[in-house]
């Protein structure tokens, strides 16, 4: 019941009208008209996603046992369990799934005409001499991200999609990262439902598609609550 109503929330929400009356309540702001297609798709997509989740929950109640007491079972299983779990392949099959629906998102969108700030990153920059790569005058310069696109482009050549291709990586990278580090906190189900809930958000697919350095520090940033967990933990 929670999931239905959670789902038809989202879809309420999803309209224009709704979210932006809403958020120029609670923070008015001239940017929130310029967003609206972008928070009705986010809205809509994941209002499906939860009716969907309703749906299969139903379903497994129809065979004698629900989403929820099933993902609780699973919490409760000995290591033995839990371990024998782990080297199933189903936890990894829905990962891959994820990780494909993320890449095709991003592939999608690689060719796409460049932007403003990402051709003078790469005409400034990753194009220049080699030491003007390091040149660190303007923050539009992600210098990491830059020499990663130089490379990219020496070898595949300055199409917009070789430009793109390190962000890219690092944005299907994040997905994996993202997995691990909820799988850290909360367990398998918990990697594999936040890296299924990340594969189409349109802003981790913008920053994926952006030749800046979008991508990598979202990758790093995972990549260090990964660690700090593990380090937690141990």
């Amino acid at each position: 019941m929670f999931l239905v109503l959670a789902g038809a929330a989202l879809l309420a929400l999803g309209r224009p009208p709704v979210h932006q009356a809403l958020l120029q309540f609670l923070y008015p702001s001239p940017g929130w008209p310029k967003r609206a297609g972008v928070l009705e798709m986010v809205f809509t997509v994941y209002g499906f996603v939860l009716l969907a989740l309703a749906g299969a929950s139903l379903l497994a109640s129809a065979k004698g046992q629900g989403l929820a007491a099933r993902l609780r079972a699973d919490r409760k299983t000995p290591a033995s369990s839990t371990r024998a779990e782990r080297r199933s392949r189903e936890p990894i099959l829905w990962l891959a799934l994820a990780l494909a629906i993320g890449a095709a998102a991003s592939a999608g969108f690689l060719a796409q005409p460049m932007r403003f700030d990402e051709s003078l990153a790469y005409l400034n920059f990753s194009l220049a001499p080699g030491y003007r790569v390091f040149n660190y005058s303007l923050t539009t310069n992600h210098v990491f991200h830059s020499v990663l696109a130089k490379a990219s482009t020496g070898v595949l050549g300055s199409h917009p999609a070789a430009i793109r291709a390190p962000a890219c990586l690092a944005g299907i990278a994040s997905l994996l990262a993202l997995f691990l580090f909820a799988r850290e906190l909360l367990g398998w189900e918990g990697g594999v439902f936040a890296a299924a809930g990340a594969c189409a958000y349109p802003y981790l697919v913008l920053f994926a598609t952006n030749a800046r350095g979008y991508s990598l520090v979202v990758l790093f940033t995972l990549g260090l609550g990964f660690l700090g967990a593990r380090f937690a933990r141990s």
